[in-house]
């Protein structure tokens, strides 16, 4: 168990000795000998920004193993901005620096309610991780210095909500976006699966479903950018249908399809549902292990001869025994 909290300013010392030393493992390989020297000065050698580090103005959040310090994240004293990002290497995958983050933007969130984004400048290095995070290029890769940096952000305020008429267009296409993997991974295509999602939805199916079955909506915003969405249908005997669940592949791994199926429940509770039903191609394993690690079970499977895949029927009570 690793214990995360902001450093004090007599650890600031022990933090800035961890960033030269990964900094030196891992990030100046990809930099010319100018990029090197130019994160020692501004940084390491800095007093005037070790000073704020130590009064607080750019705070260091840490995560320590015991005493010592294994990972550090800090911040600009805007506190919107993040320039020390360092793990140390045998503590790598083990998700302490994911932890730090989420420390982090808790801590800046109860600070600062109103934060609606906050940026870094990834190194090639880093990039990876960030995206795992959530955080999004805003620039192609930069050099300054001989420092080499890639412009992210995180945008802090992201939201589920019904959506309205003009959002169908958008939601559509997010849609026929997410399903297109699956389509690709296996080998479905206009002229075999015609009636397959990827290829038959489109604005007209949404809209007949929005306005004639007046079907719930729901779609994950980020930044006011539609990246995930999912419709319920009601059925007969307190029961539902849970359909398109889909999130866009460049989001995907966030946790945004796990927000998106909790919601549902949430919702299909409200509508006084007791068993949530889903749909799935058979074949895909990965997505029916998915669904089952969230409480679904499977009821059968159906062959029809307008499909190249099996069908799969799932479902879930809507109110598991320990959620009452």
């Amino acid at each position: 168990m690793y214990e995360i909290r902001k450093i004090t300013s007599n650890e600031v010392e022990e933090a800035f000795a961890l960033a030269w030393e990964v900094f030196m493992q891992f990030e100046a390989p990809d930099y010319k000998l100018e990029g090197a020297e130019t994160f020692k000065r501004d940084i390491i050698e800095n007093e005037s920004f070790i000073a704020k580090c130590k009064r607080g103005e750019c705070p260091i959040y840490a995560a320590f193993d015991g005493t010592r310090i294994v990972s550090i994240m800090g911040m600009r004293s805007g506190k919107t901005h993040i320039n020390l990002v360092f793990t140390k290497k045998e503590y790598h995958r083990r998700g302490i620096a994911t932890a730090v983050f989420n420390y982090l933007l808790a801590d800046i969130k109860r600070e600062n309610p109103a934060v609606e984004e906050i940026t870094l400048n990834s190194s090639p290095y880093g990039k990876p991780f960030y995206l795992h995070l959530g955080f999004v290029p805003v620039s192609e890769e930069q050099e300054i210095d001989g420092i080499r940096f890639t412009p992210m952000k995180y945008i802090v305020r992201k939201i589920i909500r019904e959506i309205n008429r003009d959002d169908i267009p958008e939601c559509a296409g997010v849609i026929r976006e997410a399903f297109m993997t699956v389509a690709n991974e296996f080998g479905f295509t206009k002229q075999n699966a015609p009636g397959f999602t990827a290829f038959s939805m489109c604005t007209e199916k949404l809209f007949r479903q929005y306005e004639k079955e007046h079907r719930p909506m729901y779609a994950y915003f980020n930044a006011g950018k539609i990246v995930g969405y999912y419709s319920l249908e009601l059925l007969e005997n307190q029961e539902c249908e849970l359909n398109n669940l889909a999130v866009l592949p460049s989001y995907r791994h966030q946790g945004i399809g796990e927000k998106l199926l909790s919601h549902s429940f949430e919702e299909a509770r409200k509508m006084n549902c007791k068993i949530m039903k889903i749909g799935i191609v058979e074949e895909n394993k990965i997505l029916r292990k998915w669904y089952e690690a969230h409480g679904f079970v499977h009821t059968g499977t159906e062959k029809f001869d307008f499909f190249p895949f099996t069908c799969g029927y799932m479902k879930r009570a809507v109110v598991t025994p320990n959620e009452h």
